[in-house]
């Protein structure tokens, strides 16, 4: 499951594609799931029964990157793991499954600190100004044989960090992703803040899109 996460982070902040990502640490496929209907079942600290959550997931395309970075080009944010939860509850003497095919879920915390999104496909190459500090939580499943895959990150769900005095241990940022994985953040593109009119847009959105 840790690698999973590793290559979420690859994937959304240090300019990796899908596929580069997940050969760099060992993966057999690109582990990104789309649920039916982009919804989820969790458990929560504050209901005992599942609960059903709107998730804001990514695009399919293997080609696609991101880095997610401050204004001086540099990732600030972190992961933290929350825990694991089994997709199975017992009513009237029966085992009930609500896991959407995934036994064990697991969340983790995604402390966002950015203010630009750079995304590259195929050479094309797009900035937004996304400033925004917040904690968002996105949950893996576990399929099996030691697979797990992302299913997605909650919308609606954000929080503040201000309004967090404690965030937890950080398990993946980019100095683990140096130390732990081997990993270290491809460079940005060149003049990297001069991408952000709609016709570099456009062409990003035209490639996920498959459409050249």
């Amino acid at each position: 499951m840790d690698k999973t996460a590793a290559w979420f982070f690859a994937t959304t902040h240090l300019g990796y594609t899908r596929t580069e990502a997940a050969a760099i640490l060992g993966l057999q496929n690109p582990v990104i799931v789309f649920l039916p209907d982009g919804l989820i079942r969790v458990l929560t600290d504050y209901k005992n029964d599942p609960q059903q959550v709107p998730l804001s997931t990514s695009v399919p395309n293997l080609d696609f990157a991101e880095w997610r970075v401050n204004a001086n080009g540099k990732v600030e944010s972190s992961f933290t793991f929350s825990g694991c939860f089994r997709t199975s509850s017992v009513s009237g003497g029966e085992v009930v499954n609500w896991g959407n095919g995934y036994p064990i879920v697991c969340q983790f915390f995604a402390d966002y600190q950015t203010e630009y999104v750079v995304s590259s496909i195929n050479g094309n190459v797009a900035t937004l100004l996304s400033a925004f500090s917040v904690r968002r939580p996105m949950w893996f499943g576990y399929s099996g044989a030691g697979t797990w895959a992302w299913l997605g990150s909650a919308k609606g769900w954000d929080v503040d960090l201000s309004q967090i005095p404690s965030r937890g241990t950080v398990v993946i940022d980019e100095s683990i992703m140096v130390d732990k994985y081997g990993i270290t953040a491809i460079p940005m593109p060149q003049d990297w803040k001069t991408f952000t009119d709609q016709e570099h847009v456009k062409a990003v959105v035209v490639a996920l899109n498959g459409e050249q």
